[in-house]
């Protein structure tokens, strides 16, 4: 074992990086606070339809990112040998990272859009043909961008829960990885049914609906898992080898609650982009 590689089978050091983590979700959450305290302060005459979308993602992500940078700096402290204990934490604050940044992402989307849209509408006869084309283009990139920075963090975020659950069952994973992957599939054709159905029957789901669930979820995730493992990681002693292997799955299976607010979030963004 070396001090490159403390918890093997997984190749490298989350406790070296988590400091810089910890620094990562702290600049992004006080980026957010300034994004909140300017919508909140600037002055409007006509209510636009993007403000309160723009706030929702916005505050949520200041939660979630906020309480990330804390769980993170509790992993820095934590001894490097200790790897359920470590990657258990990892786990979990990497979910909060990834849904407070696609919140910031959704936010600074949702208001480029709307500052473009009225600059749009505000365009002189003979210029706004060329303002709306321009602006077409300019929202193809944007829901692409954020479409592209959904599938990327998603992807993030499965890997990390992947490393936990590695840590903590390790050769007992390739034996139920053919699970895990069934297990994913139902779920996921599971949540595209209940959607089309939803769709189906209702005829429109308000995109802000989407936006507040996801928002519900983000900041619940963030102040019980902050919660959870501040207590877990300042109460209890050792480093959880006498656990089963089993509490690796149900680490794994948390992996579903930052997807679900993310999903919410790509649906209700792209949703609100399209108008």
């Amino acid at each position: 074992m070396t001090l490159m590689n403390p918890c093997p089978p997984v190749a490298w050091n989350v406790v070296q990086a988590a400091e810089s983590l910890s620094s990562l979700a702290g600049l992004i959450a006080g980026f957010m606070l300034t994004g909140l305290i300017v919508l909140l302060v600037e002055r409007r005459r006509h209510f636009h339809p993007m403000l309160v979308p723009g706030l929702t993602l916005f505050f949520s992500g200041f939660i979630s990112l906020g309480l990330n940078a804390y769980v993170f700096a509790l992993v820095s402290g934590e001894a490097p040998g200790a790897c359920r204990r470590i990657w258990t934490a990892a786990a979990v604050s990497s979910g909060m990272l990834a849904t407070g940044v696609i919140a910031a992402v959704g936010g600074v989307t949702l208001l480029i859009h709307a500052y473009l849209a009225a600059l749009t509408d505000k365009a002189e006869d003979a210029e706004h043909e060329n303002a709306a084309y321009q602006f077409g283009l300019l929202r193809r990139l944007l829901r692409g961008a954020f479409i592209l920075c959904t599938a990327m963090v998603i992807s993030l975020v499965m890997g990390r829960h992947v490393e936990a659950l590695w840590v903590w069952a390790k050769d007992d994973v390739v034996q139920g990885f053919p699970a895990l992957v069934v297990g994913a599939v139902v779920i996921a054709a599971s949540l595209l049914a209940v959607t089309l159905f939803r769709q189906r029957r209702t005829g429109h789901v308000d995109p802000c609906r989407r936006l507040y669930a996801g928002a519900t979820i983000a900041v619940t995730q963030a102040i019980v898992g902050t919660v959870l493992l501040g207590s877990l990681l300042s109460l209890t002693r050792g480093n959880w080898e006498s656990q089963g292997p089993w509490w690796g799955w149900v680490i794994a299976a948390e992996a579903l609650v930052p997807l679900a607010a993310i999903t919410l979030f790509a649906m209700g963004v792209t949703r609100l982009i399209k108008r």
